[in-house]
């Protein structure tokens, strides 16, 4: 388990939310993030991309698909909107569960997430490769049915996870998982790093998360397609992030119109 009094060593979750502009980090993660932007100066547009890339999504499942709950795994420090506002804004009876493994992260959630009336919030802590704590009845079905379809969202954390020949830890074997145990008609949402899009981008990310050993995977798109193999993938498919079904948000984002964003990503269903 990370130390949340350990204030000197950068986590994901605190690196991210400086790079979103917000208030909830140190300076070892302020310090990581300079770098990072140091090195990929539009990193910050492709943070707020991600972001605006998470809205559609959580949109898409909860008014196309008709989901009424959502895990979100990986959260990190809460961004308004969050995916309950979101959610919750569409379908006020839509149920969210938080998961992350930072304890930080975890407080601020706990906190700040406040739902809306008529919907249904919780904050666990679990790591994507604990699928046991992800789906624990004790907890997340408190607030989640089982037995209905869930809308699993692992947007930015695949690449904090490692390729590994050990089941315990591969980011491969941990979707696989997680794919077995929800129920048929659930959905998934990815979006990871990718090696092929803008690979000097990807490099020089991957090169500053190691430099302060970090976990930072780059993955091509056939490496990527097998998070989502055996699913059905929804149109427009598995295609670089300003792909899906583009936003006037990120479209107007003058940071972004000379550098392509360096992030594959996939919505799928499991039939």
């Amino acid at each position: 388990m990370l130390d949340p009094s350990d204030t000197s060593t950068p986590r994901i979750a605190r690196i991210h939310d400086a790079l979103l502009g917000g208030k909830d980090n140190y300076e070892a993660d302020r310090a990581v993030a300079a770098e990072l932007t140091s090195v990929v100066p539009e990193l910050p547009a492709m943070v707020r991309a991600e972001r605006v890339f998470l809205r559609r999504v959580v949109e898409f499942l909860v008014r196309d698909a008709g989901v009424r709950q959502l895990l979100d795994v990986g959260t990190g420090i809460p961004t308004s909107p969050n995916v309950h506002e979101i959610a919750q804004a569409v379908a006020p009876d839509t149920r969210v569960v938080y998961a992350d493994d930072d304890p930080l992260a975890l407080a601020h959630a706990r906190a700040l997430l406040r739902s809306r009336r008529g919907g249904r919030i919780s904050v666990v802590e679990a790591d994507l490769r604990d699928t046991a704590s992800l789906l624990d009845p004790r907890t997340v079905g408190r607030v989640m049915d089982p037995r209905r379809p869930i809308g699993v969202l692992l947007v930015g954390v695949l690449h904090h996870l490692r390729d590994s020949e050990d089941p315990a830890e591969d980011a491969y074997a941990a979707v696989r998982r997680l794919v077995d145990a929800v129920p048929y008609g659930s959905w998934f949402a990815i979006a990871t790093l990718a090696a092929d899009i803008a690979p000097d981008l990807a490099d020089a990310f991957v090169g500053v998360a190691d430099r302060h050993g970090l976990v930072a995977t780059a993955r091509t798109r056939a490496e990527v397609a097998r998070f989502v193999e055996d699913l059905d993938v929804a149109a427009p498919g598995l295609v670089p992030l300003l792909d899906w079904h583009p936003d006037a948000e990120t479209e107007d984002d003058p940071a972004l119109d000379e550098v392509e964003v360096p992030v594959w990503v996939a919505v799928a269903r499991k039939l």
